[in-house]
């Protein structure tokens, strides 16, 4: 149980560290279609 655990935390912190990178990938677009 303990190792279960463990796998769902993991995949929580990747699927947090994903939203992270699609959010700061979004705002760099943002942040290009000002520069032009």
């Amino acid at each position: 149980m303990d190792w279960g655990v463990r796998l769902a935390a993991a995949f929580l912190i990747l699927k947090k560290r994903k939203n992270i990178w699609f959010v700061c990938e979004k705002i760099n677009k943002n942040l290009k279609k000002t520069g032009k």
